[in-house]
């Protein structure tokens, strides 16, 4: 275990709304969860958008942080007396890819237009980005797409720019990395 080694520990991971998610007794570098959505949020908000949605990933202990950013996303949204759409979707795996493109779609398709959609990662900005082209829905203009982490490897894959809202991984390593230090 961890936590009883002589070591220096230092855990590293996404933000928790319950405190009790949290390692105990010892030190955490965290993802500010609700300031990532919070600046997606009001990004698209600045664009003139008053419908907004969430492309999410499904619920699984290896993504909490997901979920996280969906309670984030409601919490903004409930606060200014608005509601959201969650879309959750399927994992991005070969061989369930042709159905989840395919409920991607139907979903942006059902949403009111203009609408705002926030991605809990760019990989996931990248497929809402496809799956409008493949429909012919205009991006910004019907739908504006925001994501989160600032992957150059994704919006170097994309022929529309995308945004993105920078996560901080390196400030984090650092605040690590000097507190294993101390």
């Amino acid at each position: 275990d961890v936590c009883s080694s002589d070591l220096p520990v230092v855990a590293v991971g996404g933000s928790y709304e319950d405190a009790s998610k949290y390692p105990p007794k010892l030190p955490y570098i965290a993802t500010d969860n609700m300031q990532l959505v919070s600046l997606a949020y009001r990004h698209l908000i600045g664009a003139g958008l008053q419908r907004f949605a969430l492309y999410s990933l499904p619920d699984s202990p290896t993504n909490r942080w997901a979920q996280e950013r969906e309670v984030a996303f409601n919490a903004l949204l409930k606060a200014d007396g608005l509601e959201g759409d969650v879309h959750r979707g399927l994992p991005t795996s070969a061989p369930v890819w042709h159905q989840a493109s395919e409920q991607l779609t139907e979903w942006i398709q059902s949403l009111p237009k203009p609408v705002g959609i926030i991605a809990v990662t760019d990989a996931r900005a990248r497929q809402v980005l496809q799956a409008c082209l493949i429909s012919g829905i205009a991006v910004p203009e019907q739908v504006a797409i925001i994501g989160i982490d600032n992957d150059p490897l994704t919006r170097s894959l994309t022929r529309i720019p995308l945004s993105s809202v920078i996560q901080g991984t390196e400030e984090m390593g650092r605040t690590a990395a000097h507190l294993l230090h101390q």
